[in-house]
């Protein structure tokens, strides 16, 4: 499934299927096609696309032109039908170093230095505390607000929303659960195997070490703004 916004150059038959989407705070509205994608050179036919012909600002504010899924029945799946490697690498970097990349069938070993180290694609760590500067925050916390001055925390301000203030972690609401994205993962190359369903970490560096099986393959690069 891939998503795509403010694409006026794409050209494809929208009169399949239309319908919109509502939430508290969003809606969209959506058309369908089917279309042949092309990335890096590898070709998928008969693609399911979703175009989103209308949304509230919520949705209009994010920074991306479009959505694509890299799961195990997604567009992926196509190209390791064709042969290629069921496995991709990332190396994600903050906006001012730019240069981000995903390989698409391979791994770059010069992006990383030392042995990956590998977990299970879905995984949950429990957090026995929270510290910065060596200064431990209470888990039990009953308070609904938290103020904490800009001079103590800042990593803004968001020139497109200067309200916003975003730390590291983000939690999911009315769940227990945070999701560690990109904040964690610019600092370390990313191969995600997902024959194995399992992921592999490394620092970042010049080469990698131990890939056994996953060090050979097509290698189809993609570079990420």
């Amino acid at each position: 499934m891939v998503f795509l916004t403010l694409n006026h150059l794409l050209d494809f038959d929208r009169s399949i299927w239309s319908s919109s989407r509502k939430g508290d705070n969003y809606q969209l509205h959506l058309q369908s096609g089917r279309d042949t994608v092309t990335v890096g050179g590898l070709v998928a036919e008969d693609m399911e696309l979703y175009l989103i012909v209308n949304q509230t600002e919520t949705f209009a504010i994010n920074p991306f032109d479009g959505i694509q899924g890299l799961s195990p029945q997604s567009l992926f799946a196509k190209f390791i039908d064709q042969g290629l490697p069921s496995l991709f690498g990332m190396y994600l970097t903050p906006l001012a170093v730019g240069n981000a990349e995903l390989t698409i069938g391979e791994i770059n070993e010069s992006k990383s230095n030392g042995s990956l180290t590998y977990v299970l694609v879905a995984w949950l760590l429990e957090s026995p505390g929270v510290s910065v500067n060596g200064e431990t925050a209470r888990r039990s916390a009953t308070f609904t607000t938290l103020m904490i001055p800009s001079s103590e925390l800042n990593v803004g301000p968001f020139a497109s929303d200067p309200s916003t203030c975003q730390t590291f972690l983000n939690m999911l609401e009315r769940t227990p659960v945070a999701v560690v994205g990109g904040s964690l993962l610019k600092h370390y190359y990313s191969m995600w195997d997902v024959g194995n369903q399992q992921g592999g970490f490394a620092p970042l560096g010049q080469s990698i070490r131990g890939l056994g099986s996953h060090s050979s393959g097509r290698c189809n690069d993609v570079n990420v703004p």
